[in-house]
């Protein structure tokens, strides 16, 4: 089954199934990626399945029409816009605006998770209810060459999937992720502070620092119990915003790819090109 795109639709601001154009130019075609997460929008431009001149990852809070129309006026004349998102509709369409500004006519799409393609078996019985940057990660993994894998993104929410070597999605685990389990602790509590700032990992004699290391220990936790009981032979995979953070902890042969969600991106539109 081939990747599934859809093209958005400005005049009615919603999204439905267009068919494929294929450009007659000798050129490589020039895309631009944007993975939309929780808490920032990466993005990147891809030429032939490939990632090139990666762009700064924005914060939502930082994330405004002006702002991304400074971070994308120079870019090269591109064949396709595509969207990787699990944050608000509104960020999307903002998203899509600026495009449409500053390079009327372009195609537009965003892709959702489907049960097989690839080369992957999605484990969810609703599949479209897996979160696409945990999908597209599942298939930059499986393009890889790494084979069975264990992806660990340490992000707003921490997830975790298995993927064995024959492209088998055998689920994932979801769990709250470093800044979500720090202020849960803030917000849900009368005496404990909001533990910002960094700390060593080790038994503290100040609260901040022992929330810190609790919260950090409490990851690097999760992510070994599920290798140890489900992936013993997995390689490790890690992305996200806290995955350097998080790698200090696994072995030197752990993997880690702050890019997985867009290489998958790139991976689709080369397959639907």
């Amino acid at each position: 089954m081939r990747a599934v795109v859809y093209c958005w639709s400005p005049a009615k601001a919603s999204y439905k199934r267009m068919p494929r154009e294929r450009s007659v130019s000798t050129s490589p075609a020039v895309n631009l990626l944007i993975d939309i997460g929780n808490t920032r929008l990466k993005w990147s431009l891809a030429v032939q399945g490939k990632l090139v001149q990666p762009g700064a990852a924005i914060a939502h809070c930082q994330l405004t029409e002006d702002r991304l129309l400074v971070e994308w006026r120079n870019l090269p004349t591109l064949k396709t816009v595509a969207v990787a998102s699990v944050a608000n509709q509104n960020i999307v369409e903002s998203v899509f605006s600026v495009i449409q500004r500053i390079q009327p006519g372009v195609q537009l799409h965003i892709v959702q998770p489907l049960k097989q393609s690839l080369g992957v078996v999605n484990a969810y019985t609703e599949p479209e209810k897996l979160g696409v940057d945990r999908w597209l990660g599942l298939v930059a993994a499986r393009h890889s060459g790494l084979g069975g894998v264990c992806i660990a993104d340490c992000g707003t929410a921490i997830t975790i999937d298995l993927l064995r070597e024959d492209g088998r999605h055998l689920g994932g685990l979801i769990a709250p992720g470093l800044k979500l389990m720090m202020q849960a602790l803030h917000q849900g509590t009368a005496a404990l502070p909001d533990a910002l700032g960094s700390f060593p990992i080790a038994p503290a004699n100040f609260t901040e620092a022992a929330i810190h290391s609790g919260v950090v220990l409490s990851a690097v936790g999760l992510i070994r119990e599920v290798i140890g009981n489900y992936a013993p032979n997995m390689q490790l995979i890690l992305t996200g915003g806290d995955a350097a953070q998080i790698a200090n902890f696994f072995p030197a042969n752990t993997r880690l790819d702050l890019d997985l969600v867009l290489r998958g991106l790139a991976i689709v539109m080369m397959e639907i090109e």
